[in-house]
């Protein structure tokens, strides 16, 4: 039966190729969904990963239901220094008013990492901050200040008010030196502009009434074992903040740079979910529509091919094997056109990235975009599994000819050609609609005499009447 399948599949190949079409379009649609899941997950986290720097370990604090990070206490940090943790780093955050000769503006700054391992930003020019009156400055935020090495520089605080008759605290100024220049800080959040000495940042966080920090950052001593470094820092670190937090302790998380970065984007980023479900929702409309129309066309294959069936009955074929032939032929339909749906999808992703940057997407984006197995392989099984589903029907009607049928004069159903180029046309019209309109929409984003609103209406119908053609 494999040698007579192949040959009526040859036979009818213009048919199949047609039918395949449609399966073909619905797994170029969920890989491409995939794949742009896959892209955002990954640029993501590599973003995050940059505010982290070369750290071993990172501490982070969730909530009880472990659905958001919160601060940790200041006072966690010496419970972090374990044996094998060679140094350690809260990065807490302090906004401070700067004055230059240009403009005044608002900046975060930090303390100056101990150790250049623990920190995003490099030293370009000077030296750090050593003195209570130094200040080292971003390259940007120096150029938008007006100010270059060794200038000085007013540095505006609020301190915290201790007491009910101060309400609205004090503004604390005093002149700071430019002692060096660093590059700009990459950070996805909280990118910090200012670094201050250690003594000093101390200083402003307790005036401020800065007591938490977005996490740790611990550079382990070598040789040192990290699983083993890991435990020991999460029970200490765990007992600290339940002292310093009895009501709301949360949860210690010790991890490494990249996976605390895929826990921040798991937790905070759930749109990126949101987007890729809508994708697979229209991939999941694509492949019922590819099913109907593989349906239909085996059932047609199965009525022109009635004589044939009743002829393979009567030298000996049982129900069983034409059923079997029929499936094998749906198979190795949906096969090949998922395989080819599957590689078109990935040439459209690789070209979607190379478009990106004219665009606007100036975000940190791989050169190639890489295949995980999943990527390929789910869009390759969806798309056999609903042509085998869409050819069980077909094939069950194909063990129904009886063998008698053989010595009918039964002519082949006739298809009028005027409704197959009907259809033909309104699927290329809402097709090239469709397309029209998505490009409309990536041009209308892309131009600064329109808004938004109409450029996301043209991509939602565009994309819309795409499916539907």
């Amino acid at each position: 039966m494999l040698r007579y399948t192949l040959a009526t599949m040859a036979r009818s190949r213009s048919r199949l190729a047609a039918a395949g079409v449609a399966i073909v379009i619905a797994t170029a649609f969920i890989t491409v969904a995939l794949l742009g899941n896959d892209v955002v997950s990954r640029t993501v986290i590599n973003s995050l990963s940059v505010q982290y720097a070369q750290a071993d370990l990172v501490v982070l604090r969730m909530n009880q239901s472990a659905s958001w990070t919160e601060e940790l206490p200041l006072a966690a940090e010496p419970a972090a220094q374990r044996p094998g943790v060679a140094v350690s780093l809260a990065p807490y955050r302090l906004w401070l008013d700067l004055t230059g000769p240009d403009r005044q503006e608002s900046v975060l700054a930090a303390a100056w990492a101990p150790d250049p391992a623990l920190t995003a930003v490099r030293l370009v020019a000077g030296q750090p901050p050593r003195s209570d009156r130094q200040i080292v400055l971003a390259q940007a935020a120096a150029d938008r200040l007006g100010l270059s090495l060794g200038d000085a520089v007013e540095v505006c605080h609020q301190i915290t008010p201790p007491l009910a008759t101060e309400p609205e605290g004090r503004r604390v100024c005093a002149d700071f030196q430019v002692s060096g220049l660093s590059s700009d800080d990459r950070s996805l959040t909280m990118p910090v502009s200012a670094h201050l000495s250690a003594a000093t940042g101390a200083d402003l966080a307790q005036d401020m009434g800065v007591e938490g920090a977005p996490w740790i950052s611990l550079k382990l001593t070598a040789g040192a074992d990290r699983a083993t470094v890991a435990a020991a820092v999460e029970s200490a670190v765990a007992a600290a903040v339940a002292q310093a937090v009895p009501s709301d302790p949360g949860s210690i998380f010790v991890l490494t740079p990249t996976e605390a970065a895929a826990q921040t984007l798991d937790r905070g980023l759930g749109d990126r979910r949101i987007l890729t479900g809508l994708a697979l929702a229209f991939a999941a409309v694509a492949l019922l529509v590819a099913a109907l129309v593989i349906a239909n066309t085996f059932q047609v294959l199965i009525a022109q091919r009635t004589r044939q069936l009743a002829l393979l009955r009567c030298v000996g074929a049982d129900a069983s094997q034409l059923a079997r032939s029929v499936l094998l032929e749906a198979g190795l339909t949906g096969l090949v056109s998922s395989a080819v749906g599957v590689g078109l999808g990935c040439a459209l992703g690789q070209t979607a990235r190379a478009l990106a940057p004219r665009f606007g997407l100036s975000a940190d984006l791989p050169a190639r975009i890489a295949l995980a197995p999943a990527t390929w392989a789910i869009p390759l099984l969806a798309g056999l599994a609903v042509t085998l589903a869409a050819g069980l029907a077909p094939a069950r009607l194909a063990t129904r000819v009886p063998p008698v049928a053989a010595l009918r004069p039964l002519a082949p159903p006739k298809l009028t050609a005027a409704s197959g180029k009907i259809r033909l046309g309104l699927s290329a019209s809402f097709a090239g609609v469709g397309l029209a309109m998505l490009i409309g929409g990536l041009l209308i984003n892309n131009s600064v005499d329109f808004d938004n609103a109409g450029s996301e209406t043209a991509l939602l119908a565009g994309s819309f009447l795409g499916v539907v053609g």
